[in-house]
């Protein structure tokens, strides 16, 4: 429906079911909205001059007329609600706490709220907002239940939003790290991320979503809010990057190691070799980096038992036609590529390498997952999760590495990028295309199933967790939560 107004209509804003336009020359123009598709035009003011903008604040109306600004007083509307200013955070249980800051809610005080459980039809009321706006007050409700908020004022006007689900990890820090972080480097994006506990570190490439990146590294030292340090970690562009005991582990044309602890961190580099190292997996003294090379299938071993004088030992090619876009360690005998690329129309999902001769690595298995391509994993005990973007989640059981089994599948709401452990039995998946992070239950190997996803600004590549805190690396943004 369109309501024509006897001016212009330039700006708007809304106070529970009253509607004030900035209506050109003819001042404000008030439409009432309680019918919805019914709304109609109630009346206009004059304010002088010609109103271009709008704002409903604490039972005023501010409008702004090229001659300044005018104050309309005492306008007998309801609350207004401004939902960026309300947050939802959970304690991992069943109590959810919303919190309104400063001019989160205004109107003709005193004012009061309510928060109710959309599921349980739990809620409560009569909580007092501060004069500055604010509020606090807790509802029992769980992760991904939907909340909704109601304001009362004085005169028992009322106004409510739904101010959306309870969050399944409460957000710790969002903080940018995209070009301008990277000294103006247009080709840096937040797309692979490592995190030892201690040092945590961003890239710009990723070799599961294609993109060759950035060769800086983003480098943030245990004060997570100082600036993060640029490091040049990288001959070309970065693919991959693990971090352990205070070293990282950086795949690109080269492979290089950087020590974190020093001031400025130090890089060492490895003898260059042909093609690039895409992926890196860390064991013991040696790192084993999947190889970029005609599709060779190759994997390359260097010796990091002097961590600042890498030396590459040898490389094999395991499989022919595939490139590997992750390696994951497993156990103290094994390593496991993944790739979804399928030569000849045979996928090879998962294979097994027997590592503990680096001189004569051994394949003793390959798996097809039908219908999956995958692109990066995690392994928690006997259990190999995998993510397989548009496939979602793929679960294999490798109890008998040389028998792995595909025992469960779920598909995400989103495109599955990355893949980490969150907690017993729980995985969290970097879900682009929106959902940000997806949570998965996986008590039933057989049959995991999604607790629900959590919106981030950004497109989420990829996860990483130390312990209940996760960390993602999602275009321009890296964001810090930690799940309770």
């Amino acid at each position: 429906k369109v309501i024509k107004t006897p001016g212009s209509a330039h700006g708007v804003d809304l106070a529970g079911t009253v509607v004030a336009v900035a209506d050109g020359g003819s001042g404000v123009s008030f439409v009432d909205a309680a019918s919805g598709a019914g709304a109609q035009l109630t009346g206009s003011e004059a304010v002088g001059g010609t109103s271009w903008d709008v704002r409903f604040d604490r039972g005023m109306l501010y409008v702004a007329n090229e001659q300044g600004v005018a104050v309309i007083e005492n306008v007998g509307t309801p609350p207004t609600i401004n939902e960026a200013l309300v947050k939802v955070t959970t304690d991992g249980a069943s109590l959810a706490t919303v919190r309104g800051s400063a001019q989160s809610v205004s109107g003709h005080g005193p004012l009061s709220v309510e928060v109710k459980n959309v599921a349980s039809g739990a809620s409560v009321s009569g909580v007092a907002v501060a004069s500055d706006g604010s509020f606090t007050a807790s509802v029992v409700a769980r992760s991904g239940e939907k909340i909704d908020l109601k304001v009362t004022d004085r005169a028992t006007r009322v106004s409510g939003r739904a101010i959306g689900p309870v969050a399944f990890a409460n957000m710790v820090q969002s903080r940018i790290t995209g070009p301008a972080e990277a000294a103006g480097d247009q080709g840096f994006n937040s797309r692979r991320i490592a995190s030892d506990g201690t040092y945590l570190a961003v890239s710009g490439g990723s070799s599961s979503l294609g993109v060759r990146g950035s060769d800086k590294l983003l480098f943030l030292q245990p004060n997570a809010s100082a600036p993060a340090q640029i490091v040049m970690a990288g001959s070309g562009a970065i693919q991959d990057i693990e971090i352990e005991n205070g070293w990282a582990y950086v795949g690109s044309n080269s492979f290089s190691t950087v020590n974190l602890a020093t001031v400025p961190p130090t890089i060492h580099f490895a003898s260059d070799q042909s093609g690039s190292d895409v992926a890196v997996a860390v064991a013991g003294r040696y790192a084993f980096t999947a190889v970029d090379w005609y599709q060779e299938g190759r994997v390359r071993i260097y010796d990091n038992a002097n961590p600042s004088a890498p030396l590459f030992v040898r490389e094999q090619v395991i499989v022919a036609g595939v490139t590997f876009r992750e390696l994951v360690a497993y156990g103290t005998n094994y390593l496991i590529g993944i790739t979804p690329d399928t030569p000849g129309g045979t996928g090879h999902d998962v294979v097994v390498l027997d590592r503990r001769n680096v001189n004569a690595l051994v394949k003793v298995a390959d798996l097809d997952i039908p219908a999956f391509g995958a692109i990066d994993g995690v392994v928690d005990g006997d259990i190999l999760y995998l993510a397989g973007a548009d496939a979602g989640v793929a679960i294999v059981d490798l109890a008998n590495p040389a028998l792995p089994r595909h025992i469960g599948t779920v598909d995400t709401p989103g495109i599955a990028r990355g893949i980490a452990l969150s907690g017993p039995n729980e995985i969290v998946v970097a879900d682009a295309g929106g959902p940000g992070v997806t949570f998965i239950d996986t008590s039933d190997k057989s049959r995991p199933f999604i607790l629900g996803s959590q919106a981030l600004a950004g497109n989420t590549a990829d996860v990483t967790t130390v312990g209940r805190t996760v960390y993602t690396a999602s275009d321009q943004y890296l964001h810090t939560l930690l799940r309770q």
